[in-house]
């Protein structure tokens, strides 16, 4: 009689400074040197203006400030063009002269303690869409646990494109071994994985 394989288990795990109870919240710098959990700003944003919106929630992410509501307001409000990968590292020390900004190009297999274990560091993920290059926040990782060992299944992504989420954390995920994105609601897209951009303090 054959042995009977053990289901794969998966496991989701988050960037340190998220809570989600309920609306997604980070952890922000209070009055006298005390942190505080505000709302994470996550408003639907078209295609164009997703890697400006996600670029204000990895900022967000790394200070512990809460972006100005004009900035909020004009991502949603305004018509930005499209940030391919080379736009943004170009206008990076515009944009964010406080923060390192790297280029990593998508592997075959990511190493979840290379992406979830580095302080002071958040990554943009670069998907390719038939209608152009989109940016997400990658908020953490969907990990399959096998005996033998651990493997990255997916990103899972605050994707500017969609709905804020409530209680989950995320509102997409991209599979890994595939070029499928996936959206809570059971929508599915083709999507490749350009790469990912490190942000980390200077």
């Amino acid at each position: 009689m054959q042995p009977v394989a053990e289901p794969v288990r998966l496991e989701h795990r988050f960037v340190p400074g998220l809570r989600f109870e309920k609306e997604l919240q980070f952890v922000a710098a209070g009055r006298w040197g005390r942190s505080v959990w505000k709302p994470l700003p996550a408003p639907e944003t078209p295609r164009e203006a997703s890697g400006w919106m996600a670029l204000m929630q990895a900022r967000a992410l790394l200070f512990g400030t809460m972006p100005p509501p004009a900035q909020i307001a004009q991502l949603e409000s305004d018509v930005l063009p499209a940030l391919a990968p080379g736009d943004l590292l170009l206008r990076a020390p515009d944009l964010t002269p406080d923060m390192r900004v790297e280029w990593q190009t998508a592997a075959p297999r990511i190493d979840a303690r290379l992406l979830l274990d580095r302080p002071n560091a958040v990554r943009l993920a670069c998907l390719a869409n038939r209608e152009g290059p989109s940016w997400a926040l990658v908020v953490g990782l969907e990990v399959e646990l096998r005996p033998e060992a651990e493997r990255a299944r997916a990103l899972l992504l605050l994707d500017p494109r969609l709905a804020a989420p409530w209680a989950t954390g995320y509102n997409a995920r991209q599979l890994l071994a595939k070029d499928q994105w996936q959206g809570l609601d059971g929508e599915i897209r083709e999507a490749g994985l350009l790469g990912l951009i490190e942000l980390r303090r200077q």
